[in-house]
């Protein structure tokens, strides 16, 4: 999804572990190995040349439209990790990336009174999204002219065929005992239609 809608962010993958791999790895790592033999998670490295984002540090030049539309995708998948002191950022030459969105979607399985927020709706404006104000970027951002046009556009070109696409990978035994799948489809569907009251939103958290 990240990589739809324009950011640069690592492959992904799923990674088969196979029994005894906690052998080989550093002890430190060992027993996450041990206990989460088979199908994980995993991405592809991203080689060399690249910087890890220091905290406090700001975008700059072309780097300040790349940073708005990261703060843009993490309200849309409502990912509250990329904070002031942990950006989960890293850069080559002028591209920002990103990593690390394992509390993307977290409210879609979360029992939430009324249902999940959505950026988009006015009725849910108020509060639920103040964890935006911790974001890396918040800072540098506010106050600044955003150019959002492209960002918009990738989100318009998300097709039902695009979600199904970015879902179709996820292993079987990823699906079982819960319906999160159709929940994120629904939720991008309606996050599509919706994007202009979801843009609008996104500047008016960075006035």
């Amino acid at each position: 999804l990240a990589a739809h809608l324009g950011l640069e962010v690592p492959q992904a993958a799923v990674v088969n572990v196979a029994a005894g791999f906690e052998a080989i790895v550093p002890p430190s790592l060992a027993s996450a190995f041990r206990a989460s033999p088979g199908r994980n998670f995993g991405s592809v490295h991203l080689g060399t040349s690249f910087t890890t984002w220091a905290v406090g540090r700001s975008p700059a030049g072309v780097q300040r439209d790349q940073a708005a539309e990261i703060f843009a995708f993490d309200l849309l998948v409502q990912n509250a990790d990329r904070r002031a002191t942990n950006p989960n950022l890293w850069s080559r030459a002028e591209r920002v990336g990103v990593y690390d969105h394992e509390q993307a979607f977290s409210f879609l399985h979360l029992p939430i009174i009324g249902g999940a927020p959505r950026p988009w709706a006015l009725a849910d404006q108020v509060g639920a999204f103040r964890f935006m104000e911790g974001h890396a970027f918040y800072p540098s951002l506010r106050g600044a002219k955003l150019n959002l046009g492209p960002f918009e556009g990738r989100l318009t070109a998300l097709s039902d065929e695009v979600i199904e696409g970015l879902l179709e990978p996820v292993p079987a035994e990823w699906r079982q005992g819960h319906d999160l799948c159709a929940k994120t489809a629904d939720y991008l569907r309606e996050a599509r239609k919706e994007r202009t009251a979801f843009l609008n939103f996104v500047k008016h958290l960075l006035r």
